[in-house]
């Protein structure tokens, strides 16, 4: 696991999202079994199987006719439990891709509940 290199708090999401998370690693789709924390610059989530540093990954959230997406790298995963239907899980650590700032951003308002309106 890579030294902690944040330079923000990260939060637990705190907005009433019943919509679905799918983090996409290239051919792959993996559904996101827990937002575990998330910041404007990166999220950990929990997935069913461990990715390598470095990987580029899509995580995108959809709610009825609404889809958010964000893109970045992963900096960590390690094994972190079993899910209820005994699915083994991986905590997982993304930075967001810096140029995106507004569109990751947005992500973190709308997992934190915040409505800019």
């Amino acid at each position: 696991m890579e030294k902690n290199r944040r330079s923000t708090d990260r939060n637990k999401p705190t907005a009433d999202l019943k919509g679905k998370f799918i983090l996409y690693a290239g051919s792959n789709a993996y559904d996101v079994y827990l937002v575990r924390d998330v910041s404007p610059f990166g999220i950990g989530v929990k997935i069913s199987e461990m990715l390598v540093m470095n990987t580029r990954i899509r995580l995108s959230y959809v709610e009825n006719s609404n889809s958010y997406e964000v893109r970045g790298n992963v900096v960590w995963s390690s094994a972190d439990g079993t899910a209820d239907d005994g699915t083994k899980l991986y905590a997982t650590g993304v930075l967001f891709t810096p140029m995106d700032t507004s569109i990751n951003i947005e992500f973190y308002n709308l997992l934190m509940g915040y409505n800019p309106d």
